[in-house]
C-alpha cells in the first residue's frame, strides 16, 4: 500500500490494517502453540484434535513457516504487525521498495545465521533452527565461501538489513552501552552524598618502621638414604640384588602384568623362598592381572591389570 493510497482513502487504510493486525497476532498464536503431533502438510496421520489454537488450519501454517523459515518464524509476524500499525495510524512508510528489500534479507541472513551455528533443533528435532531456507542457503556459502567467508556474508547482509528496514546508526550502539551507566547514576549520587555527609574517621598516627629480624639461616637437613630402586634384568636374572633387597626390607610384593599361573612372578617366589627364606618377615605376596580372557573394554582392562587399590591392599595385609 503506498502513500497515495493511504492519503486518499484513509478509511479503507485503517481497515485494512486492522485485518493485517488481526492476521498477524493469529499467526502468531499459531507459532506460539505449535506441537509436533498436530497435523501437518509433511505427516499422513495426526493428532484427531489440533492443539493448535487456530485449529488444524492453524497446526499446518505453522507447520510451513517452521519448515522454511525455522526460528525466523516468530519474527514475521512482529514485521505484519509494524507494518499493520502504521496502516492503522495512516502513517506512510518512507521507502517502501528499501524497506521490503531489507525485511528480505533480513529473513535470509537470519536463516542463514541460526544454521552456520551451533547445531540444535526445536520441538525434539521436528524443525531446524533456520528452516530448509538456512539449510539451502547455509550449504551454499559453505561450499563458496568456506565457513569464515560465510559467516563475515552473512553479517554483511544482516547489518545490510538493519540499514534498510530500519533507522539503525552505528552511532546508536553507543547509546545502547551507556544505558547501565544512566541506570546507575542515582545509585552513584546517593552513595556520594552518604560519603560526604558521614563524618571522617581520624586518621591513626604513623608508627616508626621496627627493624627487621634476620632469622638465622636454615641448617643443612640431614642427608637421606636414597631409595632402593634396582634396575633388575630377567635373563639373566641378577639374583643378587633380588637377594640383597629382600634381606633389607624383609618383606616381598610382587607385581606383575601375566597371568599368575606360571608367570615370572612365580619363578622370583620360588627363587626367594629357597635362597632367602630366613630372611622373610611375612609370606610373600603376589598382585597379578587376574586369571581371565584377554579384555578388549578399556574400562574393564583396567579392572583386570594390577591397579593402585589392589596393590595397597596386598600391602597393607603384609604388615
Amino acid at each position: 500500500m503506498n502513500v497515495s493510497s493511504s492519503a486518499r482513502y484513509p478509511r479503507l487504510t485503517e481497515a485494512i490494517g486492522v485485518l493485517a493486525l488481526i492476521v498477524g497476532l493469529s499467526i502468531w498464536l499459531c507459532l506460539v502453540t505449535y506441537h509436533a503431533d498436530d497435523p501437518s502438510w509433511n505427516t499422513v496421520l495426526g493428532a484427531v484434535h489440533a492443539r493448535n489454537v487456530i485449529g488444524p488450519v492453524g497446526a499446518r501454517l505453522a507447520d510451513l513457516l517452521f519448515q522454511i523459515f525455522g526460528v525466523l518464524s516468530f519474527a514475521l509476524p512482529v514485521v505484519l504487525v509494524i507494518l499493520a500499525w502504521n496502516w492503522v495510524r495512516s502513517r506512510p512508510v518512507a521507502y517502501p521498495l528499501g524497506r521490503a528489500l531489507g525485511y528480505l534479507l533480513f529473513v535470509l541472513s537470519g536463516c542463514t545465521a541460526f544454521e552456520l551455528g551451533p547445531k540444535w533443533t526445536l520441538f525434539g528435532g521436528a524443525v531446524h533452527t533456520g528452516g530448509t531456507l538456512g539449510v539451502v542457503l547455509a550449504d551454499t556459502a559453505v561450499s563458496a565461501f568456506n565457513v569464515i567467508g560465510a559467516s563475515l556474508l552473512t553479517l554483511a547482509c544482516f547489518l545490510v538489513s538493519l540499514y534498510l528496514a530500519s533507522s539503525f546508526r552505528i552511532s546508536h550502539l553507543a547509546s545502547v552501552a551507556a544505558l547501565p551507566a544512566l541506570a546507575l547514576r542515582p545509585v552513584r549520587s546517593w552513595w556520594r552524598a552518604r560519603r560526604a555527609a558521614s563524618p571522617q574517621s581520624p586518621k591513626p598516627p604513623r608508627r616508626r618502621p621496627e627493624p627487621e629480624v634476620t632469622a638465622p639461616p636454615p641448617e643443612p637437613a640431614a642427608e637421606t638414604e636414597p631409595p632402593f630402586e634396582p634396575d633388575i634384568p630377567i635373563r639373566p636374572l641378577d639374583e643378587a640384588t633380588i637377594l640383597a633387597s629382600v634381606r633389607k626390607t624383609h618383606r616381598v610384593l610382587l607385581v606383575e602384568e601375566n597371568k599368575p599361573f606360571c608367570g615370572v612372578g612365580a619363578q622370583l617366589a620360588y627363587l626367594i623362598q629357597e635362597k632367602a627364606f630366613d630372611d622373610l618377615d611375612a609370606p610373600i605376596k603376589r598382585v597379578s592381572a587376574i586369571d581371565a580372557p584377554a579384555i578388549y573394554s578399556a574400562p574393564l582392562e583396567k579392572e583386570q591389570l594390577p591397579h593402585p587399590q589392589r596393590i595397597t591392599k596386598a600391602v597393607l595385609d603384609m604388615l
